[in-house]
């Protein structure tokens, strides 16, 4: 099966010579950015009352990085 997104970051490599990285620009972001995107998760995350999930999946792929 044909992958959309894939397929766009393939087009867009050869269109436009960019350099793609699944992490995107995240590691390019000043602090306080990164802190209102904790901020925001966190009040989304205890709107939604989504907490024993957000901790099982942070539980499960921390624990399955070595």
């Amino acid at each position: 099966m044909l992958n959309p997104a894939a397929f766009g970051l393939l087009v867009s490599v050869i269109a436009f010579h960019t350099e793609q990285s699944w992490w995107g620009a995240f590691g390019d972001l000043p602090a306080w950015s990164a802190l209102l995107l904790f901020v925001g998760g966190y009040l989304v995350t205890d709107r939604v009352r989504k907490f024993p999930q957000v901790f099982a999946f942070f539980g499960t792929t921390s624990s399955c990085s070595w």
